[in-house]
């Protein structure tokens, strides 16, 4: 049978910038560092991409490893704001074999 889930994602289309959207993935402390939270936003990516969506936005806490690693990944920062921090990257970047 099915366990219990494990993580969420979703994204959602910026209202000012229909090609681009916001995504956001969430994961069980327990299951953490498995890959899950990167599967989900590579699925999502399909997805969005499917529907015309060029580039996903994340915000994140500007002091967090959260977004040291999206930037090791290809992310780029476009706008730092006090504690939070916005990055984006090219969905199909997160389509391409890694």
């Amino acid at each position: 049978g099915r366990g219990a889930p494990v993580g969420v994602g979703r994204f959602v289309r910026h209202q000012g910038r229909p090609d681009a959207a916001d995504v956001a993935a969430e994961v069980a402390d327990p299951r953490q560092h498995e890959g899950i939270g990167s599967d989900l936003v590579q699925r999502l990516a399909r997805r969005a991409a499917a529907v015309g969506i060029q580039s996903f936005t994340a915000t994140v806490m500007s002091e967090t490893g959260l977004r040291r690693s999206l930037a090791r990944r290809g992310w780029r920062l476009v706008e730092a704001d006090g504690p939070s921090a916005t990055l984006e990257i090219d969905v199909w970047a997160l389509l391409r074999p890694g």
